[in-house]
């Protein structure tokens, strides 16, 4: 059962900052090997399906934590030695300990998310800031827009076997077709688009030119297929390990694409709680009043 910053006597503004940092940190798929300290109170990821906290999953809490255990690093001195000390700051506001995705993220400036801890709304933005759909469909179908889409389908209608069973690049008119298939009627009764060509001057000609008039009387058709290779490209990369899938790009270069969105929110979570941060070590910040 998820437990409740109300019923644990927990109800303060730090508290309140922790839980939307969790949630930003789950909506970008960063929170796992993450913990913030405040208040006393450590928040860390939990890996158990029991690990929850005012209905937000993977999260284990524990009480009465002292910070500095947790916020010290090795420091070396000018003779050459080196100590464990902590660099956070003495009053210990909010410490945020970190490595995997979020020490990618505030280190080297690269948005490598746990793919697939990331939410819906953080997918989002990524289709909507990239054109990682796109390219995805592209490396499906050849086509990376609905007009192109509209032109396919129309040269399919002439070019695809599987739609088109006279070619007249094969057979110089539709009776020639007939008498060299032995007048296969059945096979004939498939005719598509292709069956009102007399000549292939004929069907070159509406082959080149007919797809504007395609496009312009067909277009619920190709917006409504359009659309259903758009949902097939949000599902393969919502609901996948998609890591090693390269479009015109890797994976990882539209992740990084939206990098500057994801840092932009980041800061401004310490903002809005009047806080700015410093880096301790490459694995912890702390927070500063402003």
């Amino acid at each position: 059962m998820s437990k409740s910053v109300i019923e644990n006597g927990r109800n303060d503004r730090l508290d309140e900052m922790a839980l939307e940092m969790i949630r930003f940190l789950k909506k970008w798929g960063l929170w796992r090997d993450a913990t913030i300290l405040t208040n006393g109170h450590m928040y860390s990821y939990g890996k158990k399906d029991s690990d929850a906290l005012d209905g937000i999953e993977n999260v284990s809490y524990a009480c009465d934590v002292n910070p500095v255990e947790y916020t010290r690093g090795l420091v070396e001195r000018p003779d050459g030695s080196k100590e464990w000390e902590s660099l956070a700051n003495p009053e210990h506001h909010f410490d945020l300990i970190y490595e995997g995705p979020l020490g990618t993220l505030l280190n080297y400036h690269l948005y490598e998310p746990d793919i697939k801890g990331v939410s819906e709304e953080g997918w989002e933005t990524i289709f909507g800031e990239t054109d990682i759909l796109q390219d995805y469909i592209a490396s499906q179908l050849e086509v990376s827009s609905v007009q192109e889409l509209g032109r396919k389908m129309w040269l399919d209608i002439f070019d695809n076997s599987e739609i088109s069973v006279w070619d007249p690049l094969e057979y110089d008119t539709y009776d020639e077709y007939l008498e060299l298939t032995y007048g296969d009627y059945d096979e004939a009764d498939k005719m598509t688009a292709t069956s009102m060509f007399e000549t292939y001057d004929e069907y070159k000609s509406a082959r080149e030119y007919g797809v504007d008039y395609f496009n312009d009387y067909y277009t619920d058709d190709v917006q409504a297929k359009w659309e259903d290779e758009i949902m097939k490209a949000r599902l393969f990369f919502m609901k996948n390990d998609c890591r090693w899938w390269y479009g015109s790009l890797g994976i990882q270069d539209y992740f990084n694409q939206v990098a500057w969105i994801v840092k932009r929110e980041f800061d401004g979570i310490f903002e809005k709680y009047d806080f700015w941060y410093e880096l301790d070590f490459e694995s912890s910040l702390s927070c500063y009043r402003l």
